[in-house]
């Protein structure tokens, strides 16, 4: 992980907030790979604004109707599917 990080720090713009980004090792993974892909491509990297937690404080909050509009599944079978997911991992 100390390899990628310095990788992703050598890349990443200097106007980028890094101490924010190293607060989430995951969404410094996600960054990593994205600039990576990009480099290779020779793409700019353009950084997302991103809602922290939304999964686990919005989403619960989707009536049916937007829940099945936005996965365009039910919430009973998304469930289902995780459940699947992780007796499998």
């Amino acid at each position: 992980m100390s390899d990628l990080r310095t990788v992703m720090l050598l890349l990443m713009d200097k106007n980028t907030e890094i101490a924010m980004l190293q607060e989430d090792s995951d969404e410094l993974d996600d960054i990593a790979v994205s600039s990576l892909a990009a480099a290779a491509s020779g793409k700019e990297t353009v950084l997302k604004t991103r809602i922290k937690s939304y999964v686990e404080s919005v989403v619960p909050l989707y009536s049916s109707d937007d829940f099945k509009s936005h996965f365009r599944l039910s919430r009973q079978t998304a469930e289902v599917q995780i459940q699947r997911c992780l007796t499998v991992h």
